[in-house]
Order: C-alpha cells, then sequence, then structure tokens
C-alpha cells in the first residue's frame, strides 16, 4: 500500500465501532443499521458494475492475524483508553446494563398511574417537618447563624488557623523582615466573630481589592473595617484559613471535615419536607484543582462541582457532597453500587428518612436508580435521556415531527410502578421525556397551557438546588478571586450556612412581617451588626499584652500620685504641665493638684476640714487667683522698674509672658482676668473633662466631633445657659479647651482602635453617671 493507511470495508467499520463499547443502540438497532448499510453497498456494488465493467473489486485488508482479520488499535502514547473507550466507559457508569427482557412497556390512557407501592412518609428519627431548632419569633439572625454555625464549628476552625500558623512560623524561622507570620498572635472567639463579621461586609460591598477597605480615601473610606482590624491582622488571618483540618492535611482532608460538621448542624436545626430535589451545585474556579470541571453550557465554565440535598419548597440545603475524582467520599454502607447514580443518591439520603418524593434531571435518571429507591421506600421523579437503557423504546425515535403540539403519551411497565411521559412543548426541538414511580397519566391547564400533571409537578419541586444557587450567589464572598480551590470552598460552604440561617430567620418571623426585612440583604446586615455586639462580650483572653494603640497614650505614668492627697483644680492662669512638657516641647494648662505643695510658690496644703468638696474647688480656685494676681503686679512692678526684664519676670513670678508683656504695653488692664471666657464654671468644666478621661481610660476614645456632641449632651442634660450656637460649642471654644485640658486627645476617625469592642458597656454606663 506504499505506506498509505487500509480502508475498512462497511462490514468491518461496523464490527469495529460495535467492539469499541458503543451502547446507544440496542441489539435491534444495530441489525437495522447493519442490513441497511448491506442493502446500501450492494445497490452500490451492482450500479458501479453496471457502469464501469472493467474495475476490479477493492481488496480486503489485510492484517498480522491472518486473511480478512480486523485491524487491533494499537496503545496510544499519550492516554491508556482512547475517547471513544473513554465516553463508553462513562456512559456505563451513567446508565449501566439492564435487564432489558424482563420490562415491558404498555401504553396507557389518561387516568392510569403506577400502583403496587404505598410508602408512609416517616422522616430521620421520627421528628416533623420543619425547624427543630430552639427558635422563635424573637429570635435574632445570630440566634439563627449560631444554630449552625456553633461553638464546635468555631473550636474546629480556630484551632486549624493556629495549628497552621504556627506551623508556618517554624517553617519560616527566622522569619523574613515584612513577613506577615513574623508577629502572629493567636487567634480566639473574640477575633472569629470580627472576622466573619468583616467577612459578610466584604460579600455586601465588593471591591477590587483587599487593601481598599481599608482605604483612606474620601471617596473609599469606611470606619467599620478600621474599628474590626487593622489590615495586617486581617490579611493575616485571611491567609491562614487554608486547611481547616489537620495543619498537615492534604487533598480533601483540607476542607471535607469542616463541610461535614456543618452539614451535621444543617440536619439537627432543620427536617426537609416530603419533596426534595439533587442536583449539581457548582462553584466557579479557575485554578489548578484535579477535579476541576469544564461544562460550556454553565455560566461559569470551569468550576468545582457538588452534589447538593435541598427540601423543594425552602431552598435549605440538607447535605451537600463535593466531587474530588476517585477520592470522592461516598457512602457504600448498602454495598457497592454499579452506577454513579446510585453511589450519589446514596450518600446524600442517608440523611432522611423514608416515603420521601426525590426529583432530579436526566444526567442521573437510569432504570437502576429507580429502582434502587424503590427499595428503600422512596419515590423518584426525573426528566430521562432518549437512549437510556430499560425505558420505552419509542423513545429513541421521538421528534417534533413525530408528535403534534402539546400531545402528550403515557406508558407503564407490566408491573405498573414506573410511569413514563413524553410530552412535545410548543418551539421544542424535541419532546420532553420523564419517567416517575409515583405520578398519575393525567393532564392540567397552567397558565392557559395544557400539559402532564407529572411535568407541573416537576417545574415546581425540581427548583430547590436552583433556588439554593441563586441565594448564595446574591452578595457572596466565594466569588473572589483566589489561587486555593479549598478557600474557595471554604467561602462556598459559609454562604450556604448564612442562607440556610436565613431559611430558619424567615420561619420563624411572625405572620405579617414586612418582606423588606426578610430580605436576604436585610438579614445579612443584621447579621453583620450583631456579631459585631456578640464580639464586644467576649473579653478576649490573650497569653500576650494587649496592643498599645497608636498616637498619644490616653493616661500618664502614676507613680507620682502615690504618697499624696490629688484633687484636681481649675485656676484661670495657664501654667506650664510638670507633666506633658518635654524640654523639647513645653505644654501649659489651667489644671493644678490642690494637693501637691509647689503648684504655687509657698502655697499652703489645702486643709482637709475645709469647705466641702462641692465648694473646694471654687475655693482653691479664689485662692489661685489672688496669689495669681499678686505675683503679676510683683512682676509688672518688676519690669516697669527695670529691676527685671520681661523673661526674668515671667520666669521669676511664674506667671504668662505673653500676658505679662500686654500689661506693660498697656494693650490691658493690670487687673483683667487672664484667659479665654470658659463658658462653663469651672466645676460643669470640671465634671465634664472627668467623664472624658474617665471614658478615654476605658479605651472609648473621642473624635473632636464627638466631643462637640458630648459638651452638647451636657450642656442639655445639666440645663446650663451657654453661648453655643443651639447648646453645641464651635471650633474656637474647642481649640481652647483643648489647650486648657492637654491631656485630652481627640482621636481621629480612621485610628478609631477596636478598644470599643472590649467594653462591658454597662459596667461603663455606670461608672459614667457616677462620675458625672
Amino acid at each position: 500500500m506504499n505506506g498509505r493507511s487500509k480502508r475498512l470495508t462497511a462490514e468491518q467499520a461496523i464490527e469495529l465501532f460495535r467492539t469499541l463499547g458503543d451502547e446507544d443502540s440496542d441489539s435491534s438497532s444495530d441489525d437495522e443499521f447493519v442490513g441497511a448499510r448491506n442493502r446500501s453497498r450492494s445497490r452500490s456494488s451492482s450500479s458501479e458494475s453496471d457502469e464501469s465493467p472493467s474495475r476490479s473489486s477493492v481488496p480486503e485488508p489485510e492484517s498480522a492475524g491472518g486473511e480478512g482479520a480486523l485491524p487491533q488499535p494499537g496503545p496510544s502514547s499519550s492516554r491508556g483508553r482512547s475517547r471513544v473507550a473513554q465516553a463508553g466507559a462513562k456512559r456505563r457508569r451513567l446508565d449501566p446494563e439492564v435487564d432489558v427482557s424482563r420490562q415491558t412497556w404498555e401504553s396507557v390512557e389518561l387516568g392510569a398511574r403506577t400502583e403496587g407501592y404505598n410508602f408512609e412518609f416517616h422522616p430521620k428519627n421520627r421528628r416533623e417537618p420543619g425547624v427543630n431548632a430552639e427558635l422563635n419569633d424573637q429570635s435574632t439572625a445570630l440566634d439563627c447563624f449560631l444554630e449552625l454555625f456553633t461553638d464546635d464549628v468555631f473550636a474546629l476552625l480556630i484551632s486549624s488557623i493556629n495549628d497552621y500558623a504556627s506551623k508556618i512560623q517554624q517553617k519560616n524561622t527566622p522569619a523574613r523582615q515584612y513577613s506577615r507570620f513574623k508577629d502572629m498572635k493567636p487567634v480566639d472567639l473574640y477575633e472569629m466573630r470580627k472576622f466573619l463579621a468583616v467577612l459578610l461586609a466584604m460579600g455586601l460591598d465588593h471591591r477590587p481589592e483587599i487593601v481598599d477597605y481599608w482605604s483612606t480615601r474620601a471617596s473609599l473610606n469606611t470606619p467599620f473595617y478600621g474599628q474590626m482590624f487593622t489590615r495586617l491582622r486581617f490579611e493575616t488571618l485571611y491567609s491562614t484559613i487554608l486547611h481547616v483540618g489537620e495543619s498537615d492535611a492534604e487533598g480533601k482532608d483540607k476542607i471535607e471535615p469542616f463541610i461535614n460538621l456543618l452539614v451535621t448542624k444543617f440536619n439537627a436545626a432543620f427536617t426537609p419536607f416530603q419533596y426534595v430535589s439533587i442536583d449539581e451545585m457548582v462553584v466557579g474556579f479557575k485554578g489548578r484543582f484535579g477535579s476541576r470541571q469544564y461544562n460550556a453550557s454553565k455560566p461559569k465554565k470551569h468550576h468545582i462541582k457538588s452534589y447538593g440535598l435541598v427540601d423543594s419548597s425552602t431552598g435549605y440545603v440538607c447535605n451537600v457532597l463535593t466531587y474530588f475524582g476517585a477520592d470522592t467520599s461516598y457512602d457504600m454502607t448498602d454495598g457497592d453500587h454499579d452506577g454513579m447514580a446510585e453511589k450519589i443518591f446514596a450518600t446524600l439520603l442517608k440523611t432522611i428518612g423514608k416515603g420521601y418524593h426525590i426529583y432530579s434531571d436526566r444526567w442521573y435518571t437510569n432504570f437502576n436508580l429507580l429502582e434502587f429507591l424503590l427499595k428503600r421506600e422512596m419515590y423518584y421523579t426525573g426528566t430521562v435521556q432518549k437512549n437510556r437503557k430499560g425505558f420505552p423504546p419509542l423513545f429513541k425515535v421521538m421528534t417534533n415531527k413525530t408528535m403534534q403540539h402539546q400531545e402528550s403519551r403515557y406508558w407503564l411497565t407490566g408491573k405498573k410502578h414506573i410511569l413514563a411521559c413524553a410530552w412535545q412543548d410548543k418551539k421544542a426541538s424535541k419532546p420532553v421525556l420523564i419517567v416517575s414511580t409515583n405520578a398519575a397519566a393525567r393532564n392540567v391547564t397552567v397558565r392557559r397551557r395544557e400539559k402532564p400533571s407529572v411535568i407541573a409537578d416537576y417545574n415546581v419541586r425540581m427548583n430547590g438546588c436552583d433556588k439554593a444557587d441563586q441565594m448564595v450567589g446574591y452578595y457572596n464572598i466565594h466569588d473572589r478571586k483566589t489561587m486555593k480551590w479549598w478557600k474557595k470552598l471554604f467561602h462556598w460552604a459559609i454562604e450556604l450556612t448564612i442562607n440556610n440561617a436565613h431559611i430558619l430567620y424567615v420561619m420563624t418571623r411572625p405572620e405579617g412581617t414586612n418582606r423588606r426585612n426578610l430580605s436576604l440583604r436585610f438579614f445579612k446586615l443584621k447579621l453583620i451588626d450583631e456579631l459585631a455586639a456578640a464580639a464586644a462580650e467576649i473579653t478576649p483572653h490573650r497569653d500576650h499584652p494587649p496592643t498599645k494603640p497608636a498616637g498619644r497614650p490616653l493616661s500618664n505614668p502614676v507613680d507620682r500620685l502615690e504618697g499624696a492627697k490629688h484633687i484636681i483644680c481649675y485656676v484661670p492662669g495657664d501654667r506650664r504641665c510638670r507633666v506633658c512638657s518635654t524640654p523639647a516641647e513645653k505644654r501649659r494648662t489651667n489644671f493644678v493638684c490642690e494637693g501637691c505643695v509647689d503648684v504655687v510658690p509657698n502655697a499652703p496644703l489645702v486643709s482637709t476640714d475645709g469647705p466641702e468638696l462641692q465648694n473646694k474647688g471654687d475655693w482653691v480656685a479664689t485662692q489661685f487667683e489672688q496669689l495669681s494676681r499678686y505675683g503679676r503686679l510683683d512682676a509688672f512692678n518688676a519690669v516697669m522698674n527695670q529691676q527685671m526684664s520681661l523673661n526674668q519676670a515671667a520666669k521669676y513670678y511664674k506667671v504668662n509672658k505673653k500676658s505679662l508683656m500686654r500689661r506693660v504695653s498697656g494693650e490691658i488692664p493690670i487687673d483683667a482676668s487672664v484667659g479665654v471666657d470658659t463658658a462653663l464654671s469651672m466645676i460643669h468644666e470640671q465634671k465634664l473633662v472627668s467623664c472624658i478621661k474617665l471614658m478615654a481610660e476605658w479605651g472609648w476614645g473621642f473624635t473632636s466631633e464627638e466631643i462637640k456632641d458630648v459638651v452638647k449632651d451636657f450642656v442639655t442634660t445639666k440645663k446650663i445657659e451657654t453661648k453655643f450656637k443651639d447648646c453645641r460649642p464651635g471650633y474656637d471654644w474647642l481649640k481652647n479647651f483643648l489647650k486648657r485640658h492637654p491631656d485630652i486627645t481627640p482621636r481621629k476617625t480612621e485610628q478609631l482602635s477596636n478598644a470599643r469592642l472590649l467594653l462591658d458597656s454597662k459596667h461603663l454606663q455606670v461608672e459614667v453617671q457616677h462620675a458625672c
């Protein structure tokens, strides 16, 4: 043949085609195909002999096996099996062999129905369908979430993160300069709840990069994220959620134990109703993953495939099985199953009882699956592919040309335990084929269109997985790009938990509740607030001292306060502060301690048997005013008599240099009062300062605007008459107020720490009320 490939005859090609495992056609169709090819070949041979009698016949192909032997396919260099063989093996897994000789189908008229099985509905553990958790109409969004995301789940998550972080720290010893794990601190329940709150907020507020959530730009700044975490701490926690299992886990063990634990909580909180559906649930992923799937018809063509058992009426996810190829965790307690559909159904249905009606699509439907479910006392309804074995032979030849518009046909098996139906929809290219083990041959009218009741029920009850996928897709976090497939599944599992918690929340609301308050978005917003508030009620247990907040310290060392009776008081003339001042920067204040001897030169201590505490401040202020006035007068006379320079007099008599210069120049009278009008009395301002400092010591700092609001509330509550507009001070007053009290430091909005979450709000409120 001069190196050219030999051409097979029609009979040899058909024989080779049959040996390669084509199981789409049965023996009868093969005989018809062979006969047609023989007749066609005989006609073409006779016509060729008539037209060109001198043409020689085509020689039979030769092979090493002898004359007329079929060529044997050789081994492939890239694959162990050819594509045809692989496709045949896949079909055998989805559509196992069926003893067709025992299956007879009879065409029936309207009114017939399946017989022979009447299963009673018995959920597992004899529980009532619906919500089984201890929830009522007063339960909050957090209560519903914590019924599923229990302390056991938190403990597994926290231990996994800490173990993995410790392992990374050991590998990176000594740590690099900018390593996230250089000063990694263990995570606890307090931080874990805040972390979940931030994740939910990120799902509602999608941004291109994680750093954008901590941006200080006016258009992006959101104080919530900075109050919950620093950016570096969040990124460290985010990167450690890699193994939700053992630190040295590989493959599916990185995430499957976590998902299985959640599924256990799902089933403990809710019992599905009688109608459930099974379908695939996909998570889009384009990274490296051995069991990654590709389906061009899906919105997410590259994805991780999972199978879900979902309640048809609510969309509650009851069970999940993630596909890991040969390592998929199928349930084999009932023995080995021939088909893939039986393995999937046996695994997903182990969490529910008997008498359920399962709905699924044509990818799973085969005759062995129907009998498998009947043995487990469950009904099944699902569409079917026309070439599946064991179903009516007419399924294979039905087209839109053989059936009229809205025409329906029904068949029953000889045992009358399976009903098959074919229905031609309007403008459909092929009829809809469906089988059921609990249905009747009758038509119903849906939106002025007549269709079989089994198809109408299928359309209503098959959308459980689609509804769950739709809800999980709203405001989700698992669409964020990541190179780790198990992190995708972790975020997806979190979204499943929130969706199920939302269903529990909706089902426990009283009738007449506003539907807007039952939306998934509203539920997530409430859950974020309640997670943050719940974290604030937890006192974090730390083996290390808390991180010192950035900026100026809130309080000063207290060693200088020992051994004396210290009572703060106000003096009109400001002076240099002995606490805040440094050689490089001098700070002045109007508040002094009446218990210290060296507050004013040669000033006696205040007697303990003097006036009452509420009047003592006024009395001390009067004494200091007199001493200050005498000091200013002496300094003025020393300068005017040229006994001292201005600087020497101000330093010697401890008076304000600027104030002394203004009196010497004649700008103001000698006996003029010192400083700006305070607008508040000394006692009121002292109480206000005490409250602000007390809250600052507890960790509740204030911004400049918040200090103004505090003054407004204080003035309104005490019914104090001031010159403030609407009882709220302005910028000038605040500036002088902070100058008089340099130990009060306003915080910037973006630098507010999460110390507020550490507070016991009730105890703080009692302390503030007592102080103010």
